[in-house]
């Protein structure tokens, strides 16, 4: 018994010795790999709430696309040239920032966050930037390459 003691005596002292070495020696290389680690693992958590905000997006486009019935014309329209639905139109204006003639303040970005057609040439389009919103009436043309031109006419910001 006093043998088996004598052993985790030693095993506890010399567990102790390497935490205490460890310490010393490689807290510089543990810090730097555990920020590293920490670095990958919230740039893994970004991609994954961004693909889950893209899909989201969709959904919601299509969701809105659906309850918006008085512009179900507009929706005819854009089938005659070879585009399947608003909810094409809507995904390129999202992802379409620039078109904001105003920036966003305090680090934040300017997004569009809603859009509302108004006709097959009107659009009314929010935007906010978590600070502020701003709405801008855009006039669109859809070329036969399917690209859009789009032309502020006029915006507001709060």
């Amino acid at each position: 018994m006093k043998n088996v003691k004598t052993k985790v005596f030693i095993t506890f002292l010399l567990a102790t010795g390497v935490i205490i070495l460890q310490s010393c020696c490689g807290d510089c290389e543990h810090n730097q790999f555990s920020l590293e680690l920490e670095l990958a693992l919230k740039k893994d958590s970004l991609e994954y709430f961004m693909q889950q905000y893209d899909s989201l997006l969709s959904v919601h486009l299509q969701l809105k696309e659906e309850t918006n019935d008085w512009t179900k014309d507009v929706s005819l329209r854009f089938k005659e040239i070879g585009i399947e639905s608003k909810h094409e139109v809507s995904e390129i204006l999202y992802y379409t920032p620039e078109i904001i003639p105003f920036p966003g303040i305090l680090g934040g970005s300017m997004k569009i966050r809603d859009i509302r057609f108004i006709s097959d040439k009107w659009i009314l389009a929010g935007c906010c930037d978590g600070h502020y919103v701003g709405y801008l009436i855009l006039d669109y043309t859809i070329n036969k390459d399917s690209t859009i031109n789009w032309k502020v006419l006029d915006y507001i910001k709060d």
